[in-house]
């Protein structure tokens, strides 16, 4: 019972519930049913890793490859035999032994071809005037051995010249190629190192890629869970609960309570109800 300010103002509607609608098919609702039962076990577990090989291994053409780089990064091989044709090539002029090489294709064959044929003629024309051992003779044979000898000294010098001369081109130009051999093993090892670092990277990613695939918060199981909770299976069914004007209770007790022995003034007592 709520009393005379009830009965005065009404009282506010109770809601009560009293079943509820299914939203969904009995197929819909069974199939519901499976995939909370299925989230409820798995959400909070991580997933099966993979057994397999998550990164190609090595081939025998890379072994080959790897082989051919680390001989040239430590200069063995076709690198240091270059480095050694290299040196050759770069080391100081020898006069001494340009000079051999020069008397053994110049100095000697002119030598000889005086000998055996620039010399017999002199002397042949001397003999047949009948003075093969005059003095005539001896200077004629002198001053073309003077020739030869002039001769032969200013091809020398211009043989040693040239040869000299060629030597600094061939250093020159080796020394180039030698620069680029001293760079190319840094060069060859870096570029190689950074090809494996790339292949350990790329091993090492796959292996947090399927690392972090396990974990339980990738479960697709989570993200199942997500969208179920936003689905509505049933409907609550409620109705109001009436308790306003109209008992004979309240009545009366708004009688006594206005017209009562030894109570005041009506209008006074109804101002005391909103103190």
């Amino acid at each position: 019972m709520g009393g005379v300010g009830d009965f005065l103002f009404g009282s506010q509607d109770k809601m009560k519930v009293t079943g509820a609608a299914d939203l969904l098919t009995p197929a819909q609702k069974n199939l519901f049913n499976s995939l909370v039962g299925y989230a409820r076990e798995n959400v909070g577990t991580g997933v099966p890793a993979y057994g397999g090989q998550l990164s190609a291994a090595s081939n025998p053409l890379l072994d080959q490859s790897r082989e051919a780089l680390s001989a040239a990064v430590t200069g063995e091989g076709l690198t240091g035999e270059g480095q050694e044709a290299l040196s050759g090539l770069m080391s100081p002029f020898d006069p001494a032994a340009a000079a051999a090489a020069w008397k053994a294709s110049v100095a000697d064959p002119m030598t000889r071809t005086w000998e055996t044929q620039i010399l017999p003629k002199i002397r042949e024309s001397f003999i047949g005037r009948n003075a093969g051992s005059s003095g005539a003779a001896n200077r004629a044979v002198a001053e073309s051995g003077a020739n030869l000898a002039s001769e032969l000294s200013g091809n020398l010098a211009k043989y040693l010249f040239d040869a000299g001369e060629a030597q600094k081109n061939r250093a020159l130009s080796a020394s180039r190629t030698a620069l680029d051999y001293v760079t190319q093993p840094a060069s060859l090892g870096l570029s190689a190192g950074e090809t494996q670092r790339k292949a350990d990277q790329d091993a090492l990613s796959a292996q947090y890629a399927e690392w972090l695939r396990t974990q339980p918060q990738s479960n697709p199981a989570l993200e199942l869970a997500r969208n179920l909770l936003g689905v509505r299976s049933f409907l609550p069914l409620v109705e109001k609960e009436k308790t306003g004007l109209g008992g004979a209770s309240e009545a009366s007790d708004l009688g006594s309570f206005l017209l009562g022995s030894g109570s005041g003034d009506v209008f006074s007592k109804l101002a005391g109800l909103f103190k």
